[in-house]
């Protein structure tokens, strides 16, 4: 159940990403720099690789760790679009 919760919480922050960009190019002018939207899933490959190799090595608990980490970064998440 944890597991489905943290799977519909990143799809959901993704989506509001995604869509909040998408809002934010109507209001774009020709000489704004540019934006490195792909570094965005840095974070995301860098955590998930941590976990991988967390839980190769044997870690106890790795699992709970993640959950709790993915639950703080989506509240940061939304701190973040609401700001």
């Amino acid at each position: 159940m944890g597991s489905v919760a943290v799977l519909i919480s990143s799809v959901n922050i993704f989506g509001g990403f995604l869509i909040s960009k998408r809002m934010l190019d109507m209001f774009r002018r020709p000489s704004d720099p540019p934006e490195y939207s792909y570094l965005y899933g840095l974070s995301g490959v860098a955590s998930m690789s941590a976990l991988y190799y967390a839980k190769s090595i044997g870690i106890a608990h790795v699992e709970t760790m993640g959950f709790l980490t993915s639950a703080v970064l989506c509240i940061g998440a939304i701190v973040g679009l609401a700001s």
